[in-house]
């Protein structure tokens, strides 16, 4: 029997990134450049803004990516905003992986 249909589209890489010119003239981030702003939810006082090194996703993606191959895809329900969301998307990318987003991801919502 086949397998019951998902409740989400699956969309490659290819797809994905169709059309899009990647740079080549860039070099590698070091560990303390910035690599994204998040805030805070501010349920101890007004929302902050909290700066996020690459460091910290290089980090993160060797303490809990360690075991993603190339060929794994991992669904990602959380929102860009959210450093859960954040997280698991950078850690399944940085493994060659791709991500299935939660509903309503565009790439101008990441």
């Amino acid at each position: 029997a086949a397998p019951p249909a998902l409740p989400f589209r699956l969309v490659g890489g290819a797809e994905l990134f169709a059309g899009v010119t990647p740079a080549t003239d860039l070099s590698a981030p070091e560990r303390h450049d910035l690599s994204t702003m998040i805030y805070t939810s501010g349920t101890t006082g007004p929302s902050k803004g909290v700066l996020i090194p690459w460091g910290l996703w290089a980090d993160s993606h060797d303490t809990t990516g360690c075991h993603l191959r190339p060929d794994d895809v991992t669904y990602d329900p959380f929102p860009m905003f959210h450093t859960g969301g954040k997280s698991m998307a950078q850690t399944t990318i940085q493994a060659g992986g791709s991500v299935v987003a939660a509903p309503g991801t565009t790439p101008a919502v990441i």
